[in-house]
């Protein structure tokens, strides 16, 4: 196990238990087996392990829901299998998501707070695509409205994971009750409430500029030793400069750095501008 997963483990049990504020650096250190000087050459402070984590769970939801649109082949499907693993994940990650919540008014920082929204704009965009697939007949003034519906379900639910009440024990049923309730407002529903806007417009700019990607990924190529996603780093930059590449080649790309630990959160917002240069 990498030293910043180490940490990252030891720290949320130690969270889980006793709190946010009330875990010390110290703790964390003892805990798992590194000096103080160790800590620190991974994480600069407690808030940036806490930054890590949530970066970590979502870069993981994130990458997870953009195979799941990418690969699912019936796209009848795709809302089941985005509530499914939501809502498995939030059943893996109640402990941690208790904490932060507990703990949210006296750790909240800038730097969280945009993370999240950065999050949940991509959050939206991915949502976007599913509900597309999922109702291919949805009057484009209700699509909106549906991905509010949506999110509004997601989270009214979600409470019975967070908040000390009882999940469903049948989470298959559970999930195809949702998918139905969201049915039912997609084929029904007629007046739209939600407008342009109020959401996240398909064709905003992503979370992080064109630049400051390509910058990221100049910097990958000068730092990864593997050198395969050295490769991957070089054609994506000039894709972006440039695009030349087939659809099937840039997606072997972007596999490619998704399933490497050090550049999956990149393949997230590459991904992004490809698809924003699509839709142009």
């Amino acid at each position: 196990m990498l030293k910043k997963q180490l940490i990252m483990q030891n720290a949320l049990e130690l969270f889980a238990t006793q709190g946010i504020e009330a875990t010390s650096i110290q703790q964390i250190t003892e805990r798992s087996g590194i000096s103080k000087g160790a800590f620190y050459l991974s994480f600069k402070s407690k808030d940036e392990l806490v930054l890590a984590m949530v970066h970590t769970f979502m870069t993981d939801l994130l990458l997870h829901i953009d195979s799941l649109v990418t690969k699912t082949s019936q796209q009848q499907n795709l809302l089941y299998h985005y509530f499914y693993f939501i809502y498995t994940n939030f059943n893996e990650r109640a402990s941690f998501a208790k904490v932060l919540m507990n703990d949210l008014p006296k750790t909240l920082n800038t730097s969280l707070l945009e993370q999240l929204q950065d999050y949940d704009r991509l959050m939206t965009m991915k949502l976007r695509t599913i509900i597309e697939k999922q109702f291919p007949n949805l009057a484009p003034s209700m699509i909106n409205d549906t991905i509010f519906f949506t999110r509004g379900l997601v989270g009214m639910y979600g409470e019975l994971f967070f908040r000390d009440m009882t999940p469903p024990d049948d989470l298959h049923t559970f999930c195809h009750a949702l998918v139905e309730k969201v049915t039912i407002q997609a084929t029904y529903a007629t007046l739209p409430v939600i407008e342009e806007g109020m959401l996240i417009h398909p064709f905003y700019e992503p979370v992080v500029s064109k630049q400051e990607t390509m910058a990221l990924l100049q910097q990958l190529i000068q730092e990864l030793p593997d050198a395969l996603l050295r490769e991957a780093a070089i054609l994506l930059h000039e894709q972006l400069q440039a695009p030349t590449l087939s659809p099937v080649l840039l997606e072997g790309l972007l596999q490619t750095m998704s399933a490497h630990a050090e550049t999956k959160w990149l393949a997230i917002i590459l991904r992004c501008h490809f698809q924003l240069h699509e839709k142009r």
